[in-house]
């Protein structure tokens, strides 16, 4: 009993000591500078899509962009907030008993992956030119799965987007720092991907229906 005890308090530390993680404040601020990054990377892009359209709905869609970013770290709080729950009760189906507080800020943390990933597609559409951009579709480029299953009216092809190496990424990351944080490896891994799945899931739906 006394080795539960004690197992218990340790994980109930974690992860704010032995590997402390950044404030959810700090967390917010880094994915609001990193989705700024991001609009103001494909504004010019964006522009060229949507050049043959009426000015009011190229000037609707820029500010879309912009207060879409804006709201970056709110959804990223609502997001954590939701995923930080379910890993929370799937390690208290484990057995474990970790803090809703540290898993908000692992899920949270894990964002800043999923918003560099934004980054990097924003910078790769740049690198290809706006001359190569003409339509909303040109936005859009494939960074994992989908190089292999470019059909997004398939199943697979769907569920493609939502397994990048910027996803696969973030999934390790999850299970490490749940798994730390429980002291049990396992059970990281099952609430990382009960993480993922929700959010590939509803991806895939949209890209199905869409």
């Amino acid at each position: 009993m006394d080795s539960f005890d004690a197992a218990a308090a340790h994980s109930d530390r974690l992860p704010r000591e032995g590997e402390p993680l950044p404030p959810v404040w700090a967390l917010a601020l880094a994915l609001l500078g990193l989705s700024l990054v991001t609009a103001a990377a494909l504004a010019p892009p964006t522009a060229a899509a949507f050049r043959s359209q009426p000015e009011a709905l190229a000037a609707t869609l820029r500010t879309g962009l912009w207060l879409t970013a804006a709201a970056a770290p709110v959804v990223a709080l609502g997001k954590g907030a939701v995923l930080g729950a379910i890993a929370w009760a799937v390690l208290v189906l484990g057995g474990k008993t970790p803090r809703y507080r540290s898993a908000l800020a692992i899920v949270v943390t894990g964002e800043l992956i999923l918003a560099a990933q934004a980054l990097w597609i924003a910078l790769l559409i740049r690198v290809r030119g706006l001359a190569a951009i003409s339509s909303p579709q040109d936005l859009s480029i494939p960074t994992g799965l989908d190089l292999v299953f470019p059909d997004p009216t398939t199943p697979l092809g769907a569920l493609a987007g939502s397994v990048t190496p910027f996803h696969a990424a973030w999934v390790l990351f999850l299970a490490w720092r749940f798994g730390r944080a429980v002291g049990a490896p396992v059970w990281g891994v099952a609430a990382a991907l009960a993480c993922w799945l929700p959010g590939a899931l509803v991806d895939t739906l949209r890209t199905l229906l869409s």
